[in-house]
């Protein structure tokens, strides 16, 4: 189950807020105050050039590691003929040309995040166990 679903301008907000914290906290001491976490427009413009990056990457037939976190890279896919759905007739079988595609592998970082994700949810299980089995008992 997800939660929701973040796009662009919540996910600048975000990494603009991630960015002033990191100044508040000082974890970037060798840059100046007022360049970290200061524009909210500065935010926006280094995802959209970072986004557009990676587009070049790929483009250019070449591929990412970010490492931890993610690697893409451009992948072929051979062409291969279905069917839509269940319908196993032979009717409406159509084909996908072969072509490239942006091909996404997570890294440690990121898998461990989403196993966090996993133990949060069991622990809300667990706590809403422990709720129903204290009401049982008056």
């Amino acid at each position: 189950m997800m939660n929701k679903t973040i796009y662009e301008a919540e996910f600048t907000k975000m990494v603009h807020d991630k960015m002033r914290e990191a100044n508040r906290f000082k974890e970037y001491e060798r840059i100046p105050k007022n360049r970290i976490g200061g524009d909210y427009w500065n935010t926006y413009w280094t995802i959209r050039y970072m986004l557009h990056t990676i587009e070049d990457i790929l483009a250019k037939g070449d591929k990412l590691v970010l490492l931890g976190f993610f690697t893409v890279e451009p992948k072929f896919y051979k062409e291969k003929k279905t069917c839509s759905g269940m319908e196993r007739t032979g009717k409406n079988v159509y084909e996908i040309p072969e072509r490239y595609k942006a091909k996404f592998k997570s890294g440690t970082v990121l898998n461990r995040a989403c196993e966090a994700y996993g133990d949060y949810l069991k622990e809300e299980a667990n706590n809403k166990d422990d709720e129903y089995e204290e009401g049982e008992e008056e």
